[in-house]
C-alpha cells in the first residue's frame, strides 16, 4: 500500500515491467510509470498514474491505441485499478477496470505495484481482443447485461408466481430486460458486421452462443 515506480520495456505488444527504486537508472525504458497516492479520507483514496515516455509524453502507446489516463481507488472493502484508452480512430473506451484487489481494511489489503501492472496487462489484451474502441464499449456492456443477476430472478421468479396479475406484472419486467439485452446484442452484432478489421469475425461467432447461453440459463428458451 504504497507508492511506486514501474519501468516497462515496449516491442509491439509484448512488454516487460519491472519494479524500479527512486535511484534506479530508468534510461533503458520506453516508458516510466509512477504512482502515488492523491488522497485519502478514513480509508478511502485514490492513487494518481502517470506515465510519460522517454521525450516526457504523457499516455502509453500499443498497438495504435493509447491510455490516457489510470488511477487507483480503494475503500474500506476493495481496491480497483482503472484507465481510459483511445484507439486508432480516436474514439475513446469506457472506464475500464483492469484488476481488483481487497480494500484498506480488509484482511488481505492491497498492492499498488501489482495493481499498476494489471493495467497494462489488460490494456495489452483489449487492444489483441477487440478492433475498435466503440467494439469494446459495446461488448462490455453486452457482458455486463449478461452476468446480470436479472436473469437468475427471472429464472427464479417465474416458477413462484400464481395469481394472473403478478405473472403479468413479472411478464412485464421479463420482457422489458430481455428487449433491452437485444437492443445492445443487437448493437453489438452491426458494429461486428460493419468492421472489416480481422478479430471481427471471431467475436462474431462467438456473440450468439453468449446470447444463447444467457437464455438458456435463464430458463427463457
Amino acid at each position: 500500500m504504497a507508492d511506486c515506480i514501474l519501468g516497462i520495456k515496449c516491442n509491439g505488444v509484448s512488454m516487460d515491467i519491472l519494479t524500479l527504486r527512486i535511484d534506479s537508472d530508468q534510461t533503458p525504458y520506453d516508458y516510466i510509470c509512477n504512482v502515488s497516492q492523491s488522497g485519502d479520507c478514513n480509508g478511502n483514496g485514490t492513487y494518481d498514474i502517470s506515465i510519460i515516455d522517454k521525450n516526457f509524453s504523457k499516455g502509453f502507446n500499443i498497438g495504435g491505441w493509447r491510455i490516457t489516463k489510470a488511477w487507483i481507488s480503494y475503500d474500506w472493502g476493495n481496491s480497483e485499478a482503472k484507465f481510459v484508452m483511445v484507439d486508432k480512430n480516436g474514439d475513446e473506451t469506457y472506464e475500464i477496470i483492469a484488476s481488483s484487489e481487497g480494500g484498506s481494511r480488509s484482511s488481505i489489503g492491497y498492492d499498488t505495484d501489482s495493481l499498476a501492472r494489471s493495467i497494462f496487462i489488460k490494456a495489452r489484451n483489449v487492444v489483441i481482443d477487440y478492433p475498435s474502441a466503440n467494439i469494446y464499449n459495446a461488448f462490455s456492456k453486452f457482458k455486463n447485461l449478461s452476468s446480470n443477476n436479472q436473469w437468475k430472478y427471472i429464472r427464479d421468479r417465474h416458477k413462484e408466481v400464481g395469481k394472473i396479475d403478478e405473472y403479468l406484472d413479472f411478464l412485464e419486467y421479463a420482457t422489458g430486460k430481455i428487449n433491452e439485452y437485444l437492443i445492445v446484442y443487437k448493437e453489438v452484432k452491426a458494429l461486428l458486421e460493419n468492421s472489416d478489421d480481422s478479430k471481427s469475425p471471431l467475436l462474431l461467432e462467438q456473440l450468439p452462443k453468449d446470447c444463447w447461453k444467457v437464455f438458456k440459463n435463464a430458463e427463457i428458451i
